[in-house]
């Protein structure tokens, strides 16, 4: 039985290269322009201009780097392979689970990605970013995967089994960074209280936020880790 996921997948350089492309674009559009018509006579009219030119050119470099970067992909769960098609392109790639010799799949903080290494040393990746795109069925899609995975009749004998090769959170080290950035917070937040020192709010909200968001990718792995 065949299963199929409708995902977006990235291309990360075309979108480098349209972010940083589009940001030249807009400071030029926005000094240069600023100096022909003048604004710089008029302070108030100066800031509105660029405030107005900025605001403006960023939120069109966002929608151009999203539609620059999207790549529409099929993938097609079998019963003896995962096939991938790049809708856009007409591009198609088939990888029969006789080939597969690993695979990992993994999820932090909106970027998601399945690796699978094959036989001959090869790696191939399907990958997504739900906070660019959105919530995609990514999750259905690995299960669906792992399932058909399992239900393949591989060869007899270790040396053909399929290894699940553990993401960063399911491993030890995970905790350990963990402890070490806990105490980290602890230690910053005495010295704040004990010596009274000023706090950079958006220092502190980044430092919380990507504690937050470590907390819950290990927590979303204890499962894993206590299967080991």
């Amino acid at each position: 039985m065949k299963q199929e996921f409708e995902l977006t997948q990235t291309n990360t350089l075309l979108l480098l290269l349209v972010f940083f492309g589009g940001l030249a674009l807009v400071g030029l559009v926005a000094f240069e322009g600023g100096n022909l018509l003048g604004v710089e006579a008029n302070g108030t009219l100066e800031k509105a201009w660029y405030i107005g030119i900025v605001g403006a050119g960023l939120v069109g470099l966002y929608r151009a780097c999203k539609a620059a970067g999207a790549i529409p992909t099929r993938v097609t769960v079998g019963p003896d392979r995962l096939v991938v098609l790049k809708t856009r392109a007409s591009e198609e790639v088939q990888v029969p689970y006789a080939q597969v010799a690993a695979y990992r799949a993994q999820s932090f903080n909106g970027s998601e990605e399945l690796r699978l290494t094959l036989k001959d040393g090869s790696r191939y990746k399907v990958s997504v970013n739900s906070q660019f795109y959105g919530e995609q069925p990514f999750g259905a899609m690995v299960a669906a995967f792992e399932a058909a995975l399992g239900a393949y009749p591989q060869p007899a004998g270790p040396a053909h089994a399929v290894v699940r090769e553990p993401t960063f959170f399911e491993k030890p080290i995970s905790t350990v960074v963990l402890v070490a950035f806990t105490a980290l917070l602890v230690w910053a937040a005495w010295m704040i209280l004990t010596n009274d020192r000023r706090v950079h709010s958006a220092r502190l909200i980044g430092a919380l936020g990507g504690y937050v968001t470590y907390v819950a990718a290990w927590l979303a792995a204890r499962e894993r880790r206590k299967g080991k």
